[in-house]
């Protein structure tokens, strides 16, 4: 709700006296003023900013509120008093940003005002009239705020949320190696494969900073490791100008082509080459030469059906749980044992929905064990 502004020399003059104020603490003067001031100065707002008003809800020209204002500053103390009077958390500024847009600062004051806010029922979806989304602008300082970006998917925040150029959360979980963010938004349903406008993906962000266990995990949800951005890149020209041989060789057994040259005509071998990069330039030598060699799939992937892949990655991700199930015989594992215990677990939707999604459309719906029982895992 927008404050009336004072008019006149006098409402003016005792607007701004009364914010001093406030501003010195000063209780007594204050009670004076309302008491012997002009008619309802305790909520006029001063004609330049629109500060001022007592109510919680009052909004500044900026459409900012005393909830707002006391989040930016990580004023913990100050948003409870607000919330607890019935403020409206739920407000939006100028440009759409509601109090949550305010919490972004990595710090734990500012964190505190987050869950706080939450509480009182913020958005955890909001907006921008820009196209942000507030979780999505959260997750870009990943690497300095995952708990935060942690706290808002428990609340609900969508773990598809882009910004205007269609970067996602995930993918700024993946460019910043947030391992743990990563995995969190997967498992709430964040797409591994959509497309920002530059048709990157996360697994171009993850290879950009040789971030090899985030690009397991997304192999784990049958993210594509071989998409040709809009400059004609594919994860390999990332990973091969970072140097990371373990990325390099990883995505080319997924199924990368490490032959396709990128619009300035370099394949991904001549950039870890001219870089200096030694032992990934050898290996992508040796992913060039195996390409097309080997068995391959409907899709194309050399060496293994990419479910077979997709089940490999997929147990790795989730071994802790898996040992939990198998209990004692971890050790060694059958066939059986394995398809009695998917077939017993939690995590059976989870594996279902990550191989089914790579099967060929020969393979209909056939049921995971099947396939594992018929290729003899």
């Amino acid at each position: 709700m927008k404050g009336r502004v004072a008019e006149g020399r006098l409402q003016v003059l005792q607007i701004y006296r009364l914010l001093q104020c406030v501003h010195e603490g000063d209780k007594e003067q204050i009670e004076k003023m309302v008491k012997l001031g002009v008619e309802n100065l305790i909520n006029l707002t001063e004609p330049k900013d629109g500060t001022g008003g007592a109510h919680p809800d009052t909004q500044d020209k900026n459409g900012r509120t005393a909830a707002m204002l006391a989040t930016e500053q990580g004023n913990v103390a100050i948003l409870e008093l607000l919330a607890k009077s019935n403020a409206n958390l739920r407000l939006q500024d100028n440009e759409s940003k509601g109090v949550l847009f305010y919490c972004i600062q990595p710090t734990k004051r500012h964190t505190h005002c987050l869950q706080l806010a939450l509480k009182y029922q913020a958005d955890s979806n909001n907006v921008s009239t820009q196209g942000t989304h507030v979780f999505q602008l959260m997750c870009e300082k990943a690497h300095e705020g995952t708990r935060k970006c942690l706290i808002m998917l428990a609340a609900g925040a969508d773990p598809n949320a882009t910004n205007q150029t269609g970067v996602t959360a995930l993918m700024e979980a993946a460019k910043a190696g947030s391992l743990l963010l990563v995995k969190s938004i997967l498992k709430k349903g964040g797409n591994p494969n959509a497309l920002d406008q530059k048709r990157l993906t996360a697994v171009h962000y993850a290879a950009m900073g040789g971030f090899l266990e985030v690009i397991q995990v997304l192999s784990a949800y049958s993210a594509d490791m071989g998409v040709i951005s809009l400059e004609e890149c594919t994860p390999l020209h990332y990973a091969a100008a970072t140097g990371n041989a373990n990325c390099c060789r990883f995505l080319s057994q997924r199924g990368c082509n490490p032959k396709l040259k990128n619009q300035e005509g370099l394949l991904p071998r001549q950039i870890a080459k001219d870089a200096g990069h030694k032992a990934a330039a050898k290996d992508l030598r040796k992913a060039e030469r195996q390409q097309g060699k080997g068995k391959k799939s409907d899709g194309g992937t050399p060496t293994s059906d990419v479910w077979a892949l997709n089940l490999h990655d997929w147990s790795n991700v989730y071994e802790t749980e898996l040992r939990q199930a198998f209990g004692n015989k971890s050790d060694i594992v059958t066939t059986e044992m394995f398809i009695q215990c998917y077939k017993n677990s939690k995590l059976q939707s989870k594996l279902t929905s990550s191989i089914q999604s790579s099967q060929p459309m020969t393979r209909g719906k056939r049921d995971v064990s099947t396939l594992m029982i018929s290729s003899k895992v």
